[in-house]
């Protein structure tokens, strides 16, 4: 654990006084490094610590930030906070930021309210103006981690002060330190995904950050027809970035929807002309239409007989512009029903195979495949396929079943061996 700690000096020492301040690195603009103060410094004992919780490298910045006639002290720490403490030790507020913070603190009024703000950086990449609560009033993202301190000073006369900083990114930055803008922007609504009823569409826009400033906790609220399907958050958007949201969308009803998209404004938005976008999307009615087909249905070489095993086979077919889901086919023999199939999902312009096994009775019969409506359904009347099948009776031979297999016995004396009839009805 790093600390860090107040030596006190024995000796005397002059008084603080209002410009005895240390309000950035190395004191002033110019890092002169230098104080007004002086003192007999013959020996030192420790005042008091404050465990941060991880190693500091920040220097601290010494100033009265919240005008109570009481001197504060702001520094950062490898644990990713900002802190601040009193003169006495005490935590007062922590900030915490994606990183860890190298960069110490400057402490300075930039928008002339006559309270001091704290601009620091982060390895996260971003400058952050925190006000004397320790609140973010708001935070500039680069393209490296921010280790340098930052300067503030008026460079170009004008009386309002500017922040300089520089990133891992290669670039020196000067920010104004005038009030900051604030100003988002939605793109065009872009989906994804079938536009029929019931189906899942997915919705997308993105947010563009068009202001001078980060923005945090952006969130997008999707319409349809003006009442509301959902919204979502986006962390964070930097300055000249973009981010993009996605939504998943059901319409229950077919016909013209209006979507549209909206930014909740955020607070001092400048502009808020540009935070709603819309699009008709064209919801097709959903439409099943599922059907077996008999062709096929019993394949044979041969005309079966009793006692033989029969694959009963179709296709059950969906010829409607939605996926079918929970399907479920019956298959009877003579109206008697000897198996119940379940299919999870037909897609559309699809099929699956239904395929089952009966054991063959002496006789003519009708095999019949019905498949139950399903919602949305247009066509029920071609959801039955049957067909018509003959049995003969079998031979006059012993016969003994085995697993849909005849067994026969020899009917010449002395041959003893066991002659296996051919499976009947199953495709080779």
């Amino acid at each position: 654990m790093m600390l860090i700690i107040i030596l006190l000096l024995s000796g005397s020492c002059t008084t603080f006084s209002a410009d005895a301040d240390w309000p950035m690195f190395r004191n002033d603009i110019t890092h002169s490094g230098t104080s007004n103060l002086t003192g007999n410094f013959s020996g030192v004992k420790t005042l008091w610590k404050y465990n941060a919780g991880s190693w500091i490298i920040s220097s601290p910045s010494i100033a009265d930030i919240d005008n109570n006639g009481e001197k504060e002290i702001v520094f950062g720490s490898g644990d990713g906070n900002i802190y601040c403490v009193n003169s006495t030790g005490n935590l007062l507020w922590e900030y915490k930021t994606d990183g860890v913070v190298f960069s110490s603190p400057a402490v300075a009024d930039i928008n002339n309210d006559t309270k001091m703000e704290i601009i620091i950086g982060s390895s996260d990449g971003r400058l952050y103006c925190l006000d004397e609560n320790g609140n973010k009033l708001f935070s500039y993202q680069t393209n490296g981690s921010v280790s340098s301190s930052s300067a503030v000073a008026d460079i170009d006369g004008d009386g309002n002060a500017e922040i300089i900083f520089g990133s891992n990114d290669g670039y020196l930055y000067i920010l104004t330190g005038t009030e900051p803008e604030t100003d988002l922007r939605l793109g065009d609504i872009e989906y994804g995904g079938s536009l029929v009823q019931m189906d899942t569409t997915i919705l997308s826009v993105k947010v563009y950050n068009d202001g001078t400033v980060d923005s945090d906790n952006v969130s997008v609220e999707f319409f349809d027809n003006n009442v509301s399907i959902g919204n979502e958050t986006v962390d964070f958007v930097s300055v000249n970035g973009e981010q993009n949201v996605d939504i998943k969308w059901i319409p229950s009803e077919e016909g013209v929807h209006e979507i549209k998209a909206e930014i909740r404004p955020l607070m001092n938005e400048t502009n808020t002309s540009n935070n709603l976008v819309s699009i008709n999307l064209s919801i097709q009615k959903r439409i099943i239409d599922l059907h077996p087909v008999s062709e096929n249905m019993i394949y044979l070489t041969e005309t079966p007989k009793e006692g033989d095993l029969i694959v009963i086979h179709a296709l059950v077919h969906n010829d409607g512009n939605a996926d079918a889901f929970n399907v479920i086919a019956s298959v009877y023999v003579d109206e008697t029903l000897i198996d119940t199939l379940h299919f999870s999902r037909i897609p559309k312009d699809g099929y699956r195979d239904l395929s089952t096994y009966w054991t063959a009775v002496h006789g003519t019969h009708t095999i019949k495949i019905t498949v139950e409506s399903s919602p949305y359904e247009t066509n029920p009347m071609n959801n039955e396929a049957s067909t018509i099948i003959n049995v003969q009776k079998t031979d006059e031979k012993k016969t003994l079943p085995v697993f849909g297999l005849r067994a026969c016995f020899s009917n010449h004396p002395g041959d003893n061996h066991i002659c296996c009839a051919k499976k009947r009805g199953i495709k080779q």
